[in-house]
């Protein structure tokens, strides 16, 4: 049988021709599209007004990271390799935040790379030069390269590994399958689900062998090794260490988290039978050593007038769902991803010309090898996802493939566009790159609005409690402690007061204030926003704070916010009972 991966698809480059090629125009062309996605990005960062939830757990790790302290620098619910480039960009720049959004604009650069090759060997340079720039301009793309998240580094490694991936099927030189393996490596250990690749590769190998007559079953199984070494030695040893921190082997507790059929048998914010932690606190805070159960719940010496809160023990044991359960819940995330998420990070009109991209023209067998490739990472992210837990960030690393069939079609739109002008008596032939900057433009139009969006909101428009970050830094300006410990719904005012977080468990007062006092916590956060984010709240003993008549001797108002009242916020600190 022909070969479908000819051996002439990657050719050897010594170093006379790298220096050729990245003094050519082409090299002049991704450079220039890499220096304008840097500064574009680097721009961005001025729009981002606080830290979320996810990224104050990966600064802290990655601060203790690069000062030596492995233990709480690694952690089993975060993975590790974000963090580690945070802590090694922070000892460049003194700015924490600042390193951490910083690693994420160098990523998000580095994206046009890669896609930049893959759309090359797949459907040429013209092709390739039209992805770039709009790598550049995806306004999802330059929002998340400046956010303290993991998906920037993730998309980077992820179509790195899609690229190496081809060169070793095309190639089949066992140091490409190894590198390979090493990219999926990393990938696993900036987003453990990614670890699924790593096992759709294996079976891409050995499928690929049905299409490489000449090639010796020896070699397959050499390549194929190869790979799962690459893999293991980046992973294994986090892996061991999540069997050692946890007790049971897993890939991530986030993930085992998300999985439908993980049934927790304490919600999130129910303070567990030993009365000393939250599962949340567990979970983000990487406790997972054995608590005493000799702790005993006293009541408080004053209570707020609450409502009826509904115990841990009225609450409905978990189970697992059963087969058409889980099957309708897939079956609904996948319609979710497709008609919502996908059409938010990729609009219709991308859509549209990806699919003219991949359908105008025949394929051949090369092309239907490069296409199945494609599909294959595409549809595993998608169906991935729907198994466990999705939300449109997620979904960022297959933009490039996306953008790969986009550039293709804008090309084949042009010739559809200038074919059909010929027959009613148009010779649109010698304005052809007008046509394809007409399309352009009407692309760059249509990203506009989101790439400016913003820019034009405030602070207080991103869904992010900016509220907290102002009561942290007033905290770490007037209190008296150095690392204040502070019970909030998020982890933002702890960051910035310099202080420790707790989880607000959802529990009645005397509880809630016993806890408190055993956690030795300093003060008490609550806000408007809270209890969106924490719908209990309202429904909680808590709920009557918002009026600080009703605080209790036990709780000192130090801090009001209500400016805007949709985003009101309160401190109280606890203070010995009279």
């Amino acid at each position: 049988m022909e070969s479908v991966f000819p051996d002439n698809q990657i050719t050897k480059v010594n170093k006379w021709q790298i220096k050729s090629l990245l003094l050519s125009n082409e090299g002049k062309l991704v450079a220039l599209n890499l220096v304008t996605a840097f500064f574009l990005r680097l721009f961005f960062i001025r729009y981002q007004y606080v830290i979320n939830t996810d990224g104050v757990y990966y600064l802290i790790m990655g601060r203790k990271l690069i000062t030596g302290d492995f233990v709480g620098g690694i952690g089993c619910y975060w993975a590790p390799f974000y963090p580690l480039m945070v802590g090694i960009s922070s000892l460049i720049f003194n700015d924490l935040e600042f390193a951490g959004r910083f690693v994420s604009v160098v990523a998000g650069t580095l994206i046009v790379v890669p896609t930049y090759i893959l759309i090359r060997n797949f459907y040429g340079k013209l092709a390739a030069s039209l992805g770039a720039f709009l790598i550049v301009i995806q306004p999802n793309l330059i929002w998340n390269s400046t956010s303290l998240m993991t998906e920037s580094l993730y998309t980077l490694i992820f179509t790195t590994g899609l690229l190496v991936g081809w060169y070793a099927l095309c190639s089949n030189k066992t140091q490409t399958f190894f590198f390979t393996g090493l990219l999926f490596g990393a990938a696993y250990l900036t987003k453990p689900e990614a670890i699924g690749f790593i096992g759709l590769f294996f079976v891409i190998t050995i499928i690929a062998k049905l299409f490489q007559s000449r090639l010796a079953f020896y070699k397959v199984s050499v390549n194929c090794l190869l790979l799962i070494i690459g893999f293991l030695i980046l992973s294994l040893p986090y892996v061991a260490y999540l069997n050692q921190k946890t007790g049971h082997w897993t890939i991530s507790q986030k993930v085992m988290n998300n999985l439908p059929s993980a049934g927790l048998s304490t919600p999130l914010l129910k303070l567990k039978n030993d009365g000393q932690t939250t599962t949340l606190d567990q979970l983000f805070g990487e406790t997972y050593e054995s608590i005493s159960q000799s702790t005993t719940v006293l009541p408080a010496p004053l209570t707020l007038p609450m409502p009826a809160v509904v115990t841990e023990s009225a609450l409905p044991s978990p189970s697992r769902p059963s087969p058409q359960s889980f099957a309708a819940r897939v079956f609904d995330i996948l319609k979710k991803e497709l008609k919502e998420m996908v059409p938010q990070i990729f609009p219709y009109l991308f859509i549209f010309l990806a699919i003219i991209g991949l359908f105008r023209q025949p394929w051949t067998k090369l092309r239907t090898a490069k296409e199945i490739y494609l599909t294959l990472f595409l549809s595993a992210t998608l169906i991935g996802y729907s198994l466990t837990y999705a939300e449109e960030r997620y979904l960022l690393a297959v933009v490039p493939i996306l953008l790969c069939w986009a550039s293709n079609g804008i090309i084949e739109f042009e010739k559809w566009l200038i074919d059909s002008a010929r027959d009613f008596g148009i010779e649109l032939q010698a304005q052809g790159g007008l046509v394809r900057a007409g399309i352009l433009v009407v692309l760059v139009l249509s990203l506009l609005p989101s790439i400016i969006r913003p820019m034009k909101a405030n602070k207080w428009d991103q869904d992010l409690p900016f509220e907290h970050k102002m009561a942290g830094l007033w905290l770490k300006e007037h209190s008296a402690l150095s690392s204040p410990k502070v019970m909030a719904c998020g982890p933002g005012a702890a960051y910035y007061s310099s202080g420790t977080h707790l989880y607000i468990p959802d529990e009645p007062y005397p509880a809630i204030f016993e806890y408190a006092k055993r956690q030795n916590v300093n003060y008490l956060i609550i806000s408007e926003r809270c209890s969106d984010i924490m719908p209990t709240l309202r429904n909680t003993s808590l709920a009557p704070l918002f009026d600080e008549q009703n605080a209790p001797p036990e709780l000192k108002l130090v801090y009001k916010n209500d400016e805007i009242p949709a985003y009101q916020v309160l401190m109280y600190e606890f203070t010995p009972a009279q």
